[in-house]
Order: structure tokens, then C-alpha cells, then sequence
């Protein structure tokens, strides 16, 4: 049966997310693709995800530089990875999908969706400890605003 979660990508400020978002790359319902990173010296259930999209951009050295295996926009929220590792190795991914996105200031914000093939019992663990990820980030964020806005 199809279940969903959605949870926050991390990591976004380190990688390609910017450069998506400054040439209109992310949409609602765009789609993204999981990469495994079994090598991730320091988590060996890292999960990249990554905007599957072959891009026409300029750097500072180079102009019209191809990227033709799309962005890396950030990971998997670390206490997802070990769960979401198994349901991609079984294939029981269906979609991984752009919920939500926002730039605010240098931070950029993106929430993806994924759907699997799971039963109710499975999908519960995984889908508590999503919206427990989900609501830390949020406040998270909510405490960075505030303290920007008091100094």
C-alpha cells in the first residue's frame, strides 16, 4: 500500500540548493531522485538526494558550464537513512518528490515527500519519526528567526 512522509532535506546550504533555486529549478511536485552514499566517512547509511536535472550554468572561472547529472541539493535527515536505506535497497520507493521550499537569507529550506510500498505497521516507525524530524527543524527555525530579529 502507498505511504507517504515528508521531512526536511539537510545539508542545503553546503550543496547545490542555491544555485537550483537561483535558476527556477524548484517546483512543487518537482522530482528528486535518493543516491546511497555507503563511502560517507562519517554516516554509512548517507543518503544524497539529488535534483535529477542536466543544467545550463555559469561560475565564476568558467562560463556555460553542463551539469549533466543534476544537483546535489543535501541528505536525509541522519535518523532517517537507516529506514529510508532498506525501503530504497527493497525497492519499495515509489516517488521521491518537492513538498516545500524557501530561501531565507543564506539558508535555504527545502521539505521533500517520499512515497513507499509499505503495510500500516512498517510505515509507522518510520513515519513518527519523520514528523519528530519535521517539528525539531521547524523550531529550529523558529528559534534562528527570532534570534535574528533581536539583534
Amino acid at each position: 500500500m502507498k505511504r507517504t512522509i515528508q521531512f526536511p532535506i539537510k545539508g542545503t546550504f553546503y550543496y547545490s540548493a542555491s544555485m537550483a533555486l537561483d535558476l527556477s529549478l524548484l517546483k512543487p511536485d518537482e522530482t528528486l531522485c535518493f543516491q546511497l552514499e555507503p563511502d560517507n566517512e562519517f554516516d554509512k547509511n548517507a543518503i544524497q538526494i539529488w535534483l535529477p536535472k542536466s543544467v545550463q550554468a555559469c561560475f565564476e572561472n568558467q562560463t556555460d558550464t553542463l551539469i549533466t547529472h543534476g544537483l546535489l541539493l543535501g541528505y536525509v535527515p541522519r535518523t532517517l537513512a537507516p529506514k529510508l536505506r532498506f525501503y530504497i535497497k527493497q525497492n519499495q520507493v515509489i516517488e521521491l518528490k518537492v513538498r516545500h521550499y524557501a530561501s531565507l537569507g543564506k539558508q535555504i529550506e527545502i521539505d521533500c515527500q517520499v512515497t513507499i510500498d509499505q503495510a500500516w505497521l512498517a510505515y509507522l516507525s518510520l513515519f513518527i519519526q519523520a514528523k519528530i524530524v519535521s517539528h525539531l527543524h521547524r523550531l529550529k527555525r523558529f528559534t534562528q528567526r527570532l534570534t535574528v530579529k533581536h539583534h
